[in-house]
């Protein structure tokens, strides 16, 4: 029924501005004749100069702006749908919740990371600097004990194992000079010399102590190698015999001598020389050797060790802890925040302001990323599509005006896009118009007529389409001369609904037949109407 009072509308319409046209267009003739029961009734009328444009009408479909499915990012079941079909929702209204106590908890896992990074960060900034003085110290300390040790290590070289021979010589000398004085009895002076010796094996003993003390610290310390340590402890021992056994020489001379203590000094004589041969055998495994190497490769160590804390101390490596500790704690800081975000999208929520067209779930149902929930549109803002055929495409251009005719009114736009592409089923090409719908009277899915006007041309000659005669596919049309019609053949140009364009074969000053032309013949009298 709507359409056909639409196609009734236009009819009326049409009669009515025909009538309206050829009351307009039709001027009295000067131009007559003889009247004669032959001439036939006409209208004419002067060509028009103005503009005339062509317009193609199209059928369009109506869709929205925006139209979009909704889904979850994250996954779950359904606690809560807070909205429904038809419902209009503003951004950020929430349309559904989704169970989320597991992530409540993950939130609160992060929370208590951040703050285990926080905390670690500002430990790292109060103490990174004292460590690295306290590293540096260490090393200093390490680097002093090396070179320590090497020297106490150098102190049993071979100079000075040779030094220990020759003292061993001497001391055995002087239990055998002794000796002999014992055996034939000591003179004054010579106990006094006895005395001295006493003295020095006094002072050798006291250096062979300190040294056997000195070196079992570095074997503890894994600096000297036990064969070394036996032979500093060998020279102790030998060193502290000597010594008791000057001793005892000294006490038998100053009260004479028994037989028994005369046995007992020749066995210290015996004893020293094979104390002699032992310090001798040492000397020749050489053995220190081995322990000085040891000692400078760990002091070379110490010094490397010593070097590289100094320059990283110096080139405030430290920082790089505290730049460590940094980076961990904005890691821990996005982590919460991911973890918030992920909370929040427990709660689904309308992308823009508009309508929901479909609610796809239910309350109690599990959805996962991708599975859809609503379907929405934004109907403030509408698009209309057509398509045009692709002998326009010459004449199509972006911002082209429009009419859109539709059951709820007129609107006015332009074309906003055309599609690169022809559809090749079709042989069309799609354009798009957008429109203001703020006040919602176009309606997604509804059909529209467009009116598309392709060429516009100006100044040029007009005149009523009543006027045209076609045959064989040539137009033509009559002109008034003296009373009498003449046919001319003319090059028509654009048409609209009204009037037609003439390009060649009349000029402006023509009166041209409007009314009557289809009963004339060339050369027929006429009568104008209204003369």
């Amino acid at each position: 029924m709507k359409m056909k009072e639409r196609v009734c509308g236009y009819i009326l319409a049409s009669i009515l501005t025909l009538s309206f046209v050829l009351s307009i267009w039709a001027q009295p003739s000067t131009e007559g004749g003889p009247m004669m029961g032959t001439e036939k009734l006409v209208s004419v009328a002067k060509p028009k100069v103005g503009e005339i444009k062509r317009e193609i009408t199209l059928v369009g479909s109506v869709e929205p702006d925006r139209k979009v499915k909704i889904v979850p990012k994250v996954s779950g079941r359904i606690e809560r749908i807070l909205a429904d079909e038809g419902q209009i929702v503003k951004k950020g209204d929430p349309l559904a919740v989704i169970e989320h106590v597991e992530l409540e908890l993950g939130v609160r896992q992060a929370e208590a990371a951040l703050k285990s990074a926080e905390a670690a960060l500002e430990q790292t900034r109060k103490l990174a600097r004292i460590k690295a003085e306290s590293q540096l110290k260490q090393a200093q300390a390490a680097l002093i004990a090396a070179q320590v040790g090497l020297e106490q290590v150098k102190d049993i070289s071979e100079a000075s194992v040779q030094a220990r021979i020759k003292q061993a010589e001497a001391g055995l000398d002087a239990l055998k000079a002794n000796l002999e004085k014992i055996k034939r009895g000591a003179r004054p002076e010579e106990i006094k010399q006895m005395e001295s010796m006493v003295e020095q094996a006094k002072a050798a003993l006291d250096n062979a102590r300190e040294s056997y003390e000195r070196m079992s610290a570095l074997y503890e310390q894994e600096v000297i190698s036990k064969q070394t340590m036996d032979g500093v402890e060998m020279q102790y021992k030998v060193a502290k015999a000597q010594y008791e056994a000057a001793l005892q020489q000294l006490a038998v001379v100053k009260k004479g001598a028994r037989e028994e203590e005369i046995r007992s000094m020749e066995a210290q004589v015996r004893s020293a020389e094979a104390n002699l041969e032992l310090a001798k055998l040492y000397a020749q495994t050489k053995s220190w050797e081995k322990d000085v190497k040891l000692a400078d490769s760990r002091l070379q160590q110490a010094q490397a060790a010593y070097d590289l804390a100094k320059a990283s101390f110096d080139a405030e490596t430290w920082k790089l802890e505290i730049v460590t500790a940094l980076s961990r704690y904005e890691q821990a800081k996005a982590a919460l925040d991911l973890a918030r975000q992920r909370l929040k999208d427990a709660t689904v929520t309308a992308p823009f302001d508009g309508v929901i067209v479909q609610r796809m779930v239910d309350e109690g149902a599990t959805v996962a990323p991708g599975v859809g929930m609503f379907s929405m549109v934004k109907m403030d803002r509408v698009k209309v599509i057509a398509a045009v055929s692709e002998s326009e495409i010459p004449y199509l251009k972006e911002g082209m005006p429009v009419l859109i005719k539709a059951v709820t009114g007129s609107f006015y736009g332009k074309v906003d896009y055309v599609s690169p592409t022809v559809d090749p089923p079709s042989r069309s090409v799609k354009i798009k118009i957008y429109l203001d719908n703020t006040e919602g009277k176009l309606k997604p899915g509804m059909s529209v007529d467009i009116s598309l006007p392709l060429e516009l041309r100006r100044n040029v000659l007009l005149v009523p389409r009543t006027a045209l005669i076609s045959e064989n596919g040539a137009d033509f049309l009559f002109i008034v001369r003296n009373g009498r019609a003449v046919r001319r053949k003319v090059k028509v140009g654009l048409k609209d609904e009204w009037n037609a364009e003439i390009v060649d074969g009349i000029t402006g000053e023509d009166m041209v037949v409007v009314a009557g032309g289809n009963q004339l013949e060339d050369g027929d009298k006429v009568k104008v109407e209204g003369r």
